[in-house]
């Protein structure tokens, strides 16, 4: 039985590691790694930190200065098994709590496959059409602008164009080499969209599943739902030992990953420190 703190390890590391393979701008930092897109993305926090043991001061530090230099409020966040040294360096630095996250996970069943036990059964539109997923093509610009608009529809208040920074960065989870980046289709309408990253033989042998937007009017349907098993079971296929989704706590992602077999594993808490003249991070 794989306990809540191996778990973290491996997501956390996997995470961490994530980062480093689709970020513009990042440097390695206790355990972790902080990273930087430009002010106002979700791409500059740290993760993955305090994990290995006691954090230097000097460390905190320069994480700190990494993100003042760069005009935009520090942020981290910290596993429930960091060291306690973090917690401690964080709070001497005036850092405040902003929210939790929590990580669910889904023990991966090696010889069942993942697709059956759907709340509803498989999506079916009013014209009788059933839910199709594809993987988005790297090499198609408006299927993987598309699939940014869509996916990104559940995270802003406002729909907007991408910048070209952040396209860029969609550009390099789309054609992730171990992942995958869906749509999910009734006809020819896209009516939701997220991602995958799958084990790549390993000892991080974690499928996580993030990034998911069900368009509003395609709600309710069992879109999600769909979406969450049809990834699971591509990694199973590719030897996953369990599934991870990051969810805010009573997000609509929770109600549908725990319908599914997914359980709290364990939690987050997302800090930043803030300062006059510096932007926030969402």
């Amino acid at each position: 039985m794989l306990m809540p703190s191996e778990i973290a390890r491996m997501e956390e590391a996997r995470q961490a590691r994530a980062m480093t393979e689709i970020s513009v701008d990042y440097e390695r930092i206790m355990g972790g790694v902080m990273s930087f897109l430009e002010p106002g993305s979700w791409a500059n926090q740290a993760c993955g930190v305090g994990l290995a043991g006691p954090v230097e001061e000097a460390d905190v530090d320069r994480f700190v200065e990494y993100y003042t230099s760069r005009g935009v409020e520090p942020k981290v966040e910290v596993c429930q098994f960091a060291d306690e040294s973090l917690l401690k360096a964080l709070g001497d630095r005036g850092f405040e709590l902003r929210q939790f996250e929590t990580v669910l996970v889904r023990k991966i069943d090696p010889d069942a496959s993942a697709l059956g036990g759907l709340t509803h059964g498989w999506p079916v539109d009013d014209e009788g059409r059933k839910l199709t997923i594809e993987r988005v093509d790297p090499n198609d610009e408006a299927l993987v602008l598309e699939s940014w608009r869509v996916a990104m529809s559940g995270f802003m208040d406002e729909p907007s164009d991408p910048t070209e920074g952040q396209l860029e960065m969609h550009r390099q989870i789309v054609g992730h080499p171990h992942g995958e980046f869906i749509v999910a289709k009734f006809g020819d309408t896209i009516v939701g969209a997220g991602g995958a990253e799958y084990p790549r033989g390993d000892d991080i042998s974690v499928v996580v599943l993030f990034g998911v937007s069900v368009l509003d009017e395609w709600r309710r349907r069992g879109v999600q739902q769909a979406m969450i098993a049809h990834r699971v079971e591509q990694g199973r296929l590719k030897g996953a030992k369990v599934a991870a989704i990051h969810s805010l706590p009573g997000a609509s992602t929770d109600r549908n990953s725990m319908r599914l077999g997914f359980a709290p594993s364990y939690t987050k808490a997302i800090m930043a420190m803030s300062c006059e003249g510096l932007v926030p991070s969402p």
